[in-house]
């Protein structure tokens, strides 16, 4: 396990290797240690509550989102899209903490994004937030949304909106023109688990504190694992003179395991902002 933290930019360097140790007795053979890293664990189905209530399409995910009681919804197969042309791409705003579930592990493809923004006054701020399970996230969230699942920060300080969000069993897939997969500036108790990111231009993850206003901490911890992150980079690498191009962009202090980040336009992994040791 490892705890990300620091105050500067870092790289994140994945070595494979094998180390040949010989024992004090020459007649036993050399012992061999691999110290190749833990690979993360992919994404999997999880069972769907037998009381979660089924959704075909946007419309209809889109209502629920909109109510105030927590519920639990499964997202049968199929791809969710607007069907008028002009709003296409607006990412679904909700702000209470419904549990969304897949029917079919990354059977259910979203072609908009989710934006979380909980209120302190919304049923479910206490022990847990909203939860997303098993779907996948394709193509380019809307002008102004940052991430195909955006965070936004809409409070005094970092730990009172969108608290305790989880996200596990996911696959984000930005095909080349979205920003990042998960933009999050609201992260107290944010969990991130078993989840494949590919094809984005600016960041795989950016978890990062607010940064209009004084500096902000969370109060629950980060727990980010078995997070699988590659090609990474705008069209032209480097044009962003390193501000973004980051498999793993952190501004707050997470607990960390079995990240794997590959084929970054600038770095693997960037730590800063709120980002201390312990």
């Amino acid at each position: 396990m490892l705890l990300l933290s620091a105050t500067a930019h870092a790289m994140l360097l994945v070595v494979q290797s094998k180390v040949s140790i010989a024992p004090a007795d020459t007649a036993l053979s050399a012992q061999t240690h691999d110290f190749s890293p833990a690979t993360p664990l992919p994404p999997a189905h999880r069972r769907v509550p037998t009381n979660a209530t089924r959704v075909r399409n946007l419309t209809a995910l889109g209502g629920i989102l909109a109510t105030v009681l927590p519920t639990d919804v499964e997202l049968m197969p199929g791809v969710y899209s607007r069907p008028d042309s002009s709003n296409a791409s607006a990412n679904v705003v909700f702000s209470t903490a419904h549990r969304l579930w897949s029917s079919e592990l990354v059977g259910a493809v979203l072609r908009v994004g989710l934006t979380y923004n909980m209120k302190a006054d919304v049923p479910g701020i206490g022990a847990t937030g909203a939860q997303i399970h098993g779907l996948k996230f394709a193509g380019r969230p809307p002008d102004g949304a940052l991430g195909q699942v955006s965070v936004p920060f809409s409070g005094k300080h970092a730990s009172s909106p969108a608290a305790y969000l989880s996200i596990e069993d996911c696959e984000f897939d930005g095909e080349g023109v979205a920003d990042a997969a998960i933009f999050a500036q609201a992260n107290d108790g944010l969990v991130v688990r078993r989840i494949l990111v590919q094809n984005f231009t600016k960041w795989g993850l950016r978890i990062d504190q607010y940064m209009g206003g004084p500096h902000n901490f969370i109060t629950r911890q980060i727990e980010l694992s078995d997070l699988d992150i590659s090609q990474v980079a705008m069209p032209r690498c480097g044009n962003d003179d390193g501000r973004s191009e980051a498999g793993l962009w952190l501004g707050n202090t997470a607990r960390a395991q079995r990240i794997r980040v590959r084929d970054c336009g600038w770095m693997g992994v960037w730590t800063g902002s709120n980002c201390f040791g312990e």
